[in-house]
């Protein structure tokens, strides 16, 4: 039997483009079909906003909001954590520096599965789709659901859950400044950490479907199928379009790719490795290639962004020069995530049973570049991860402070 867990989470009423029944099924207009499920699904964007986590909104992981990337130390009493979502309300935590994960929990209490066993569920459109992870305020946003009513589900210290809005999908989450948002072409705010909602607004995107969101250091981003990106002011409630965006710009940017922003520059990179850039905060847009497809999460490292192929690293420190360096061993990642010190933690990409359940891997490098898979007992196999994402969290018993 399945149970939802008193859990937080945001839904989009849209259609996933990683299921294979996907693009010829539901209808969602990106036609990319490409079936890889690698990706965060944030519909948000990511969810995970600028692909840090600290909630600060630079992008840069730092959690100073200056988007400088320095390190700084972590805010007093709390913990730093890593976070990774998955299908069917999937949630875990690594306090260890990506070494081993923990307090992993389901909605799913019985023997149902995506897309395969005998109890086979259609994971992507469920009230349990995982659909982006946001940290902010010492706590960590998870936006669950897609093409059914979903939740927002909060946390303190990763480990207890807690619903702050049922019954709607939305299609990916960010925070700034103090203030949530629940993206969606019909979005919300809150601006006492999901609390209260304000009534539900128009975003201005021309189509239906958000696909990542995210912000920068005074202004939120969403991005719904390819041409479609809007610039929302600091408190969520006026939306703008680009002056000047190149076509293709966030094509495919549903579960590849996505929006990070660091060192002054917002950058938004879709799953064909077209990376659109911006230094006006958004106003106008710049494109290039990052080198080839991309399959992995983009995030921002501190110094530069990092996206990966199938087996090689694009970096940029400015979203429009690119260098290809290959990772080692040649992995396929899907969702990524860094912390403020630099580690890169990842997750195997790709679709079907041989990467999830008793075939999923979870990865660690300590420079973006060079890998290592964690060994036998430091995780325990799943359902697909969606997104992963890193901040700083309320110490518990699991995980005290250092």
């Amino acid at each position: 039997m399945r149970t939802i867990l008193l859990l937080c989470t945001l839904s989009l009423l849209a259609c996933d483009d990683t299921s294979p029944r996907a693009d010829a099924a539901t209808g969602d207009g990106d036609g990319n079909g490409d079936g890889t499920g690698d990706g965060d699904g944030d519909g948000d964007g990511d969810g995970d906003g600028d692909g840090d986590g600290d909630g600060d909104g630079d992008g840069d992981g730092d959690g100073t909001g200056d988007g400088d990337g320095d390190t700084e130390p972590p805010p007093d009493g709390l913990v730093p954590a890593f976070v990774a979502q998955g299908h069917l309300g999937r949630l875990m935590l690594s306090c260890d520096d990506g070494r081993t994960w923990i307090a992993d929990r389901s909605d799913e209490q019985g023997d149902g599965t995506c897309w395969s066993g005998v109890n086979e569920i259609e994971c992507d459109h469920d009230p349990g789709a995982g659909r982006g992870l946001v940290f902010g305020d010492g706590q960590v946003f998870a936006t669950f659901g897609w093409g059914a009513p979903g939740s927002v589900r909060r946390s303190d210290d990763g480990v207890a859950w807690a619903n702050v809005l049922e019954g709607e999908s939305f299609g990916g989450m960010a925070y700034l400044g103090g203030v949530l948002l629940a993206g969606n072409r019909t979005s919300r705010t809150s601006t006492d950490d999901g609390d209260t909602w304000t009534d539900a607004f128009d975003s201005g995107l021309v189509g239906w479907n958000v696909r990542r969101a995210g912000q920068t250091d005074e202004a939120f981003v969403l991005v719904g199928d390819a041409d479609d990106i809007v610039i929302g002011s600091a408190d969520g409630q006026t939306w703008t379009a680009p002056s000047t965006l190149p076509a293709g710009c966030g094509a495919g940017v549903q579960t590849r790719g996505g929006i990070a922003f660091g060192g002054g520059v917002l950058l938004v990179v879709g799953g064909d490795g077209v990376a659109c850039s911006s230094t006006d905060g958004g106003d106008s847009f710049t494109q290039v290639s990052v080198g080839g497809e991309v399959v992995s999460h983009l995030v921002w490292s501190g110094s530069d962004f990092v996206v990966y192929g199938a087996t090689d690293a694009y970096r940029s420190a400015d979203g429009e020069v690119w260098t290809t360096t290959p990772i080692t061993p040649a992995l396929r990642f899907g969702p990524v995530a860094v912390s403020d010190d630099g580690t890169f933690v990842a997750v195997e990409g790709g679709w079907g049973e041989s990467v999830w359940y008793a075939g999923q891997e979870f990865y660690r490098s300590s420079d973006g570049i060079s890998w290592e898979a964690l060994p036998a007992g430091s995780f325990t196999g799943g359902h697909p991860i969606r997104d992963m994402a890193f901040g700083y969290l309320q110490p518990s018993a699991e995980c005290t402070l250092p």
